[in-house]
């Protein structure tokens, strides 16, 4: 059996692209939000319609809570398994690897076209998809290829 550390330095470089890659989408997202809120404010009023300034700015912030968490998991997942905490880094990587099915609820809830930093972040959670194993790949697919927002809220 090959040692944690040579397995470790096996892994880094695919670990490194993960991680950057997660950190690259996440900082995507984040800059719409500033852009977002510094242009309408961090809680807009009206229209609740999918496309709309306030959900836009809502699924725009749920893109970014949703990419931070999952980067969070793999990062705790990465950290604990460098201290061979083994347990707590199987644990972390198991709720890295969730289906983050808030990802296609936020993007179909933003106006049409989406920005470049949201599509250049979708792309790149996309192709995380085969290293998690999300199967969210078709989904993302679906919204970017979609040409207004499909969200369609629930009946009062």
């Amino acid at each position: 059996m090959k040692s944690r550390k040579h397995w470790m330095m096996h892994l880094s470089n695919d670990l490194s692209h993960v991680g950057h890659a997660l950190s690259e989408a996440l900082a995507l997202v984040e800059s719409d939000l500033e852009r977002l809120e510094q242009h309408h404010g961090p809680a807009p009023t009206g229209d609740g319609t999918a496309g709309s300034v306030l959900q836009t700015l809502y699924g725009t912030a749920l893109l970014a809570t949703c990419t931070r968490e999952h980067l969070q998991w793999f990062s705790l997942a990465v950290g604990y398994a460098s201290l061979g905490l083994d347990e707590r880094a199987g644990h972390a990587m198991q709720m890295a690897c969730l289906k983050p099915m808030d990802i296609p609820s936020a993007v179909n809830r933003m106006a049409r076209p989406l920005t470049d930093a949201t599509v250049r972040a979708l792309q790149t959670l996309r192709d995380l998809d085969d290293f998690f194993r999300w199967d969210i790949e078709p989904l993302i697919t679906a919204a970017l290829a979609a040409s207004y927002a499909t969200f369609q809220p629930l009946p009062d």
